[in-house]
């Protein structure tokens, strides 16, 4: 009898960590989700603003902002995009 209780007790356990597990992945892969979001808005909003410019976007950068996985970088890009009248100033004030 004892014997049965303990495995009782052992599968609840186990079925208790399973379900956390699944509300921690869940919960993990909604928050990924968003910073993915964030990070492809961003991307898309300078390449809008960089296609606009009289001089072009050249594919490598268009592919190179949309590669970029780093919100940091991103911003800084977005407000760079938003002040300068060529994407030949974005590519040099870019590296700085």
């Amino acid at each position: 009898a004892r014997y049965m209780l303990l495995q009782e007790m052992l599968q609840d356990e186990r079925e208790a960590g399973r379900t956390e597990g699944r509300a921690e992945g869940r919960a993990e892969g909604r928050a990924e989700g968003r910073t993915e979001g964030r990070t492809e808005g961003r991307a898309d909003s300078i390449i809008d603003l960089l296609s606009d410019l009289p001089d072009g976007l050249p594919s490598e950068l268009k592919d190179l902002i949309s590669g970029q996985k780093d919100c940091e970088v991103l911003k800084r890009y977005l407000r760079l995009a938003s002040s300068v009248d060529t994407v030949d100033e974005f590519k040099r004030r870019m590296a700085e």
